[in-house]
């Protein structure tokens, strides 16, 4: 069967936390990309995806944020946020639009081409997995789980970070919850659960912690200096 041609447009989303916090992480993303020979642009104007809104009941705000990000992303060939919150979201417009409505086209239509930076890379990288990280060494994988398991996710990130010359994945003894939480249950699951996650990173010896959420990272970063951890937490896209 022949292979899905790659897009050659790629608009980064970047996402409000992203920018507003790491912004080094849209550069780590637009240079990662750039290497693998994409054309690479970063709107810069880029609206919220939404999600908030959506999840504090704000229909018609959230609405009207589906709306410009569709008008701001629909030329690319590809759309690639680092935040799989945020890419998640966009997949979903199409439900907030009336059936069979001009809108409702051009939200599935961009829902088939958006893809969070791990699931993107996964598919890029498909024949040559093990090139995807110059990173190497033993790093601890932060998370929210699809679906429970005493061994993490089965994510693309999981798998791209497993299948690369040079990593080692140690087990976290204590996973996240489910990542359909809520922003709010997001952050509320993280504080309880910091100093669990914190000495699980002391036991499995990593000097690193990477993730995809930055939200999560954030958290964690904070709680590890507070407690004079000198582990370092980066984005994965940082160690592509």
């Amino acid at each position: 069967m022949a292979s899905t041609p790659l897009p050659q447009t790629v608009g980064i989303f970047s996402g409000c936390l992203t920018s507003l916090y790491r912004p080094q992480v849209i550069e780590a993303t637009a240079l990662a990309l750039t290497r693998l020979g994409f054309d690479v642009d970063v709107p810069m104007v880029q609206s919220c995806c939404g999600r908030v809104a959506a999840q504090s009941g704000d229909t018609a705000e959230a609405l009207r944020l589906s709306e410009e990000v569709i008008d701001q992303f629909s030329r690319y060939d590809a759309v690639v946020s680092p935040t799989p919150s945020c890419a998640l979201t966009m997949t979903g417009y199409a439900v907030q639009q009336p059936s069979n409505s001009s809108w409702q086209r051009r939200c599935r239509k961009l829902a088939r081409k958006t893809y969070d930076l791990a699931s993107f890379l996964e598919l890029a990288l498909r024949n040559r997995p093990e090139q995807a990280f110059r990173y190497h060494g033993r790093v601890a994988l932060l998370q929210q789980q699809a679906v429970p398991s005493l061994l993490g996710s089965d994510s693309p990130l999981r798998r791209l970070l497993e299948k690369s010359n040079g990593i080692e994945v140690l087990p976290l003894r204590d996973m996240l919850p489910h990542a359909g939480l809520t922003a709010h249950s997001q952050a509320n699951s993280m504080t309880s659960l910091t100093p669990n996650l914190i000495e699980s990173i002391r036991e499995c010896g990593a000097g690193l912690v990477t993730g995809d959420e930055i939200g999560l990272l954030i958290e964690l970063k904070s709680a590890l200096r507070r407690v004079g951890s000198g582990v370092e937490v980066m984005h994965f896209s940082e160690i592509l």
